[in-house]
């Protein structure tokens, strides 16, 4: 899996579209020294017929040295949206972690719910050449517009960059 490729399980998809090492913190998130924020823009998708908590606390930066890393919070963006997921709607999120200066981020992992037990997890490495994004199934509503969206963002065409959004499937 690479950057850009949809981790999917338990009726939810994770994408993982973006990756900013180092980021601008938040004025409200002072970096320690020797640290660095990392900003990771995901999409999660509810596929399912439950309604799904996106509360960012659920996700976690995994390394490339295997170390595990808690949410930044604020980090870069003020926290807005509504942390509960319809089913078949999807939400963008930028989530920020706090990592040793040395740090190379490998994975980010949401857990669903909040279950520790029940996790998707999306790589943040950056695809070889010619390499074609893994998308949701077929038959999933919106995956078309994501696979758009994923080459405006190739091809930086999008005006204004939105920390949280919400969207139906």
């Amino acid at each position: 899996m690479y950057l850009g490729d949809a981790a999917t399980n338990y009726g939810y998809a994770l994408t993982a579209i973006s990756v900013q090492d180092p980021a601008v913190p938040n004025k409200l998130s002072p970096v320690e020294s020797g640290n660095k924020i990392i900003a990771v823009e995901v999409i999660i998708s509810n596929l399912s017929g439950d309604m799904l908590n996106v509360n960012p606390i659920y996700a976690t930066l995994v390394d490339a040295e295997g170390n595990v890393y808690k949410l930044e919070f604020p980090g870069v963006d003020y926290p807005n949206g509504n942390p509960q997921l319809e089913s078949r709607r999807e939400s963008t999120r930028r989530i920020a972690f706090q990592v040793p200066e040395n740090a190379v981020a490998d994975s980010i992992k949401f857990n669903i719910d909040g279950r520790l037990s029940d996790y998707l997890q999306a790589s943040l490495k950056t695809a070889p050449a010619g390499h074609f994004a893994v998308a949701e199934p077929p038959s999933t509503p919106g995956s078309l517009y994501r696979s758009l969206a994923k080459l405006s963002k190739i091809l930086d065409i999008r005006c204004l960059p939105l920390p949280y959004r919400t969207r139906l499937l």
